[in-house]
């Protein structure tokens, strides 16, 4: 039975995600605030562990007890700031520094791999043409704070961790293909993003770069698949 760490875990994507892996039968334990424990207990029982902590803070704010038990795990890093108008402050706390700490914290316990559940959002707002997985550090234009942090991370991820790798580049959420559930209704998507596809990106469109869409069942399938990315930060999954 494998064991894994979930930051994000609450998050639409997380919850899609500690589903898979409880219906594995893997031992799932999960970052929360103390806040948000209630609701991650309401949801899951005793099906989860809760691991109280902040990605703000060093070693995620896990206790000396709780690293020791999650020794060898895997980490998955979903938690981050998805919200174009939140302050650049607030990117580079959730984003740059939770990325950082949980990059620290995987070196630490020697995880068996970290996911890092980065964003086509490290394309920037203005460019053209596709940005492929082997792209990274392209002179592209980081204007917003959100493309700058997401940027920041990943690079922090590439540099910095010292396990295995897998990155994934997800674009805009939708949500269930099958359900239709969504947290979240986002703006209405114009021609101009959804006109021209290449090699599963979208084309140019004002604002939002090179995203392309993903369903939740493709989203969840990105963090599970491709064995041949592990431990190569060069290989990144759109």
């Amino acid at each position: 039975m494998a064991r894994f760490l979930v930051t994000g875990g609450t998050g639409f994507i997380g919850r899609h995600l500690l589903a898979e892996l409880l219906e594995r039968g893997d031992e799932v334990n999960v970052l929360v605030r103390r806040a948000s424990r209630s609701k991650l207990e309401e949801r899951w029982g005793d099906r989860v562990r809760p691991v109280e902590g902040d990605i703000t803070k060093p070693h995620l704010g896990l206790s000396a007890a709780d690293r020791r038990q999650l020794h060898g795990a895997e980490v998955f890093h979903l938690a981050a700031v998805y919200d174009l108008e939140a302050s650049e402050e607030a990117n580079e706390r959730a984003n740059v520094d939770g990325t950082r700490n949980a990059v620290d914290l995987a070196n630490e316990i020697g995880a068996a791999r970290i996911h890092h559940v980065s964003s086509i959002a490290v394309a920037g707002g203005s460019f053209k043409g596709e940005f492929t997985e082997e792209m990274f550090d392209e002179g592209q234009g980081l204007e917003h704070p959100y493309y700058k942090t997401k940027h920041e991370a990943e690079k922090t991820v590439r540099e910095q961790a010292r396990v295995p790798v897998r990155i994934y580049r997800p674009g805009i959420v939708v949500g269930s293909s099958k359900s239709g559930e969504a947290d979240r209704v986002e703006k209405p998507v114009g021609k101009d993003l959804l006109g021209s596809q290449h090699g599963g990106c979208v084309g140019e469109a004002p604002g939002v770069g090179v995203e392309h869409r993903h369903n939740r069942e493709d989203a969840v399938g990105l963090l599970e698949t491709d064995t041949a990315a592990d431990g190569n930060p060069e290989r990144v999954q759109h």
